[in-house]
């Protein structure tokens, strides 16, 4: 059992809420989920008493554990601080991946990290659209944004920054860029994230979908066409669970708060 799928079992022991539990460690309710499911399918047994959604409850087992895991829990957290601590604490730099040229749409968050915590660092670094978490599991970013669903067993996923409609993208020179409305069959995958201007520009017929903030970016040449019955993009902030730093918690709960509709 990892530190992480711990504190979401005491979490939710004194929360008794799943939502409530996801609000305050700041991650999904699917991970606060698939996280109790994991551990309930390793012991065999179940660890909480779902019959009334809205009144959870642990079971006899899961009481046992918690109180068996708490001393444990404290102590390991504890000797980690010390060892910060003791390291002269760790790097104050956050270093966080970004998929393609949009980091000018986070500016607020950016704005209000650096204003709360003066004492850390910002860096943005991009990342590649066809490896979006080996930079986390290389230890090159702290933190990635990253569309959902990442279903990832080492890797946290934290709250959603936005989410936005995909477009498809086609050449202004291609009669297709004129046409709404018309199914497109699929026949064949082009390319990636990082040449789509090449295969569109460059391929009779070729079309991408793409992330709907990219017209204000960057591809000349290129004409968007909405993509009516395509689902949202949920773009989320995701970070390797072993590797969670205060620098990382702090940026959560920033980006939480820019979820909220008050702030949207």
């Amino acid at each position: 059992m990892e530190l992480r799928d711990i504190e979401i079992l005491l979490t939710l022991a004194q929360e008794l809420h799943f939502g409530r539990t996801a609000q305050r460690l700041q991650l999904s309710q699917a991970r606060i989920s698939q996280s109790i499911k994991g551990q309930e399918r390793r012991l065999g047994a179940l660890l909480v008493d779902r019959t009334n959604p809205r009144n959870i409850r642990l079971t006899p087992l899961g009481t046992q554990l918690c109180a068996d895991l708490l001393p444990a829990y404290r102590d390991v957290r504890q000797a980690l601080d010390r060892a910060r601590s003791a390291a002269g604490s760790a790097s104050t730099m956050l270093r966080i991946g970004i998929i393609g040229g949009n980091a000018h749409d986070y500016r607020s968050i950016w704005q209000t990290f650096r204003t709360r915590h003066p004492e850390f660092v910002l860096q943005i670094r991009s990342i590649s659209f066809t490896d979006p978490f080996g930079p986390l599991r290389r230890g090159e970013t702290d933190v990635v944004i990253a569309w959902l669903p990442v279903e990832e067993p080492d890797l946290t996923v934290g709250p959603t920054l936005f989410t936005e409609p995909m477009v498809a993208a086609v050449s202004q020179n291609r009669e297709l860029a004129g046409v709404k409305g018309r199914a497109i069959q699929r026949i064949s995958t082009v390319s990636n994230g990082d040449n789509m201007s090449k295969s569109v520009l460059g391929s009779d017929g070729a079309i991408h979908n793409v992330s709907d903030h990219l017209p204000r970016y960057y591809r000349p040449g290129v004409s968007y066409l909405p993509i009516a019955d395509a689902h949202l993009l949920r773009w989320a902030l995701v970070w390797h669970s072993e590797s969670e730093t205060d620098q990382i918690r702090a940026l959560a709960r920033i980006v939480g708060e820019f979820g909220r509709p008050d702030h949207r």
